[in-house]
C-alpha cells in the first residue's frame, strides 16, 4: 500500500511539473516575427541580459525608427546607430555612443547591452516582450515594451 501512495504522489508531482512547462513552452513557443511598424510603436526596455535578470528601474533602452535608424540610453551613454529587419533575421551595426564616465557597475552593464544589441541575428516578438538571439539561437537580449521616450 506505501508503495502505491508513493507511485501516486509521483503520478501527481509528475503531471504538476508537465502542465508548469507546457504553460511555459506555449509562452515561448508564441512568437511573432516583429514588423518595423511594430518595433517603432514603442520603447524597448530590457529584462534580462543573457541570462541576467534587471532590476526594473534601469534607465537602458532602445528605440527603432522606421527609416532603419536606432537610439536608446545604455544607463550612462546615449547611443545611436542603424538596423536591417529581414523577417526573423535583424542585424544591428555602427552603434555609436557619448563618451560620459560613470561608475564601473554601471558601465559594464552598458557595455553588456551594447554588445548584446550588436550580436542580434534574429528578433521575436510575443505580445509586449521581445528577444534578439546570437547565430547561435542564444537570446542575448529580452525586452518589455513601454511609452516611447522623447
Amino acid at each position: 500500500m506505501k508503495a502505491s501512495t508513493g507511485f501516486a504522489f509521483f503520478l501527481v508531482f509528475l503531471a504538476g511539473y508537465a502542465l508548469v512547462n507546457l504553460r511555459n513552452m506555449g509562452e515561448e513557443a508564441v512568437e511573432n516575427i516583429p514588423t518595423i511598424e511594430e518595433l517603432s510603436r514603442t520603447a524597448w526596455r530590457p529584462s534580462h541580459l543573457g541570462e541576467m535578470r534587471l532590476d526594473k528601474e534601469v534607465s537602458l533602452y532602445v528605440q527603432f525608427e522606421p527609416g532603419g535608424e536606432l537610439s536608446g540610453n545604455g544607463g550612462c551613454n546615449r547611443f545611436f546607430g542603424s538596423y536591417q529587419l529581414a523577417g526573423a533575421t535583424i542585424v544591428i551595426d555602427r552603434l555609436g555612443t557619448t563618451r560620459m564616465a560613470c561608475p564601473p557597475a554601471v558601465m559594464s552593464i552598458e557595455i553588456a547591452f551594447i554588445e548584446a544589441l550588436q550580436s542580434a541575428a534574429t528578433i521575436a516578438r510575443n505580445e509586449s516582450r521581445m528577444a534578439l538571439r546570437n547565430a547561435e539561437g542564444q537570446a542575448t537580449v529580452r525586452f518589455d515594451a513601454t511609452d516611447r521616450i522623447n
